[in-house]
């Protein structure tokens, strides 16, 4: 599991939070994903996207760009990357680093992602907006609140948090349009689905909360560190990364949820 600290991207080991390595990567590092064999980390602060090579823990590539790309993610044979800056959503090489394209939708971005065959990016101005994989061309935007930030993706959906509305919305991958509204409250940041549930990071209140797909109704609410925003499932748990806490909360699942669990001795990134 990779997690982006001040000036580092830090890997730990998902069967019980260990400290595996720390990764030099310098600036504000932001969004990680991985795939072509590398983890990615986008950069708010030194415009680069810095390529590490999971096998030894180095940094073996690196992307100079005009801007603050955030958001990564790989799909269709491409990186993308969203900018923090202004409107842009670039499509790369991954293997040179080349700028294949460049898409204008929104306003400043936070993340992008793949799924089932399209890229999707989540702008601070509310605006979703839908890229055809294949040319980086945009196909659909919609508009989901003040402050779109963070996107999950199930089968069918795309599931986008807002930080400045009270509600997570549910968009059909299909037809690009808003399915669902589900109140949730103010301040949501990351998301997933684990199939049975939705788990999003309440970044003021310091909760991570337990969501019906359906409903909307929240089941469970679990205290974490203080401004909760990164949010994953993995090796069998959801795994939040806490910006002002410098603190990583595990929550295991399973037939009776554990309550979290604290990793300390991080710095995560602001």
């Amino acid at each position: 599991m990779w997690v982006p600290v001040d000036h580092e991207l830090v890997r730990l080991d998902p069967a019980g939070g260990a400290l595996q390595a720390r990764v030099a990567v310098g600036g504000r590092p932001w969004g990680v994903t991985f795939g072509e064999g590398v983890v990615w980390v986008g950069n708010l602060d030194n415009q680069t996207i810095a390529g590490v090579d999971p096998a030894t823990n180095a940094v073996t590539r690196r992307i100079v760009l005009v801007g603050a790309p955030v958001g990564v993610a790989v799909g269709a044979g491409a990186l993308w990357a969203a900018n923090n800056d202004n409107d842009q959503v670039w499509r790369l090489d991954p293997a040179t680093g080349a700028v294949l394209g460049v898409a204008h939708v929104g306003d400043r971005h936070e993340f992008v992602g793949f799924s089932e065959g399209r890229v999707w990016v989540a702008s601070e101005d509310g605006t979703i907006g839908q890229l055809d994989a294949a040319t980086g061309a945009v196909t659909k935007t919609l508009s989901a609140g003040s402050d779109a930030d963070y996107l999950a993706f199930s089968a069918g959906s795309v599931w986008a948090s807002n930080y400045g509305s009270p509600f997570l919305w549910r968009i059909d991958a299909a037809t690009g349009a808003i399915a669902q509204r589900l109140r949730i409250g103010f301040g949501a940041q990351g998301v997933e689905d684990d199939g049975r549930s939705l788990w999003v990071a309440m970044y003021n209140a310091g909760l991570v909360l337990r969501v019906d797909r359906v409903t909307g109704g929240v089941r469970k609410r679990f205290r974490v560190g203080r401004k909760p925003r990164g949010l994953t499932i993995a090796a069998g748990s959801v795994w939040v990364a806490n910006s002002a806490s410098g603190t990583i909360s595990r929550i295991g699942l399973g037939r009776r949820l554990q309550p979290p669990a604290r990793i300390r001795g991080l710095q995560i990134s602001p």
